[in-house]
């Protein structure tokens, strides 16, 4: 049974996320630039995620990090993203959010 799991995965500070993935898509949106309030496009990047931490589910997580998506564009291209679990972990600090990925 799929335990029901919100709409969105969030990512906690300094807590490692683990997911499988099986599919993805990037569009663009239109977002309110947090530093000068000017309006600008970025690119999001969406992932059907089918497991978290174990257990099931059909739910999605999205990035609008540069630094993420730089980090897993290579295991799109290669397609190892879609066979192997994921850890991500997310480190705010300020401007300057750090991402720890790791294949398991």
């Amino acid at each position: 049974m799929v335990t029901p799991t919100p709409n969105y995965v969030v990512l906690e500070p300094n807590k490692t996320k683990r997911m499988r993935f099986d599919k993805w898509s990037k569009d663009d949106r239109q977002i309110v630039d947090p530093q000068n309030r000017m309006n600008k496009t970025v690119t999001a990047w969406a992932f059907h995620v089918t497991e978290i931490d174990g257990q099931p589910a059909d739910t999605v997580f999205s990035t609008l990090s540069n630094k993420l998506q730089l980090t897993l564009a290579p295991l799109i291209e290669t397609g190892v993203l879609f066979t192997r679990r994921i850890d991500i972990t997310w480190y705010p600090r300020g401007h300057a959010t750090e991402y720890s990925v790791a294949l398991v």
